[in-house]
């Protein structure tokens, strides 16, 4: 679908990291620590960004520290025109 956009807004990111190895059934409590091996996740936006042409990319970035500084790095390498800065903070109503 991108082929045809003028831009994208990648506002849902899915997931940093997913598990290496998946089970095909339940795995049952033991009682006993489980590891879990962890793989990063391929980056939608930087993919998308890196063949956009002419259309306009919108990126998302939440950090927990230097928000300036690493939102900046995210719009260079994901090849983004706007990079929308939001912190991890909780909120109370």
């Amino acid at each position: 679908e991108f082929e045809t956009c003028d831009g994208l807004i990648g506002a849902a990111a899915p997931c940093d990291y997913r598990p290496m190895r998946v089970e095909s059934h339940k795995i049952a409590k033991t009682g006993q620590p489980i590891d879990l091996h962890l793989i990063e996740t391929d980056d939608v936006v930087a993919t998308l960004g890196a063949k956009k042409g002419h259309r306009w990319v919108v990126g998302f970035a939440l950090e927990t520290e230097d928000h300036r500084l690493r939102a900046l790095a995210k719009l260079e390498r994901k090849f983004c025109d706007l990079m929308v800065s939001n912190g991890a903070e909780a909120t109370t109503a």
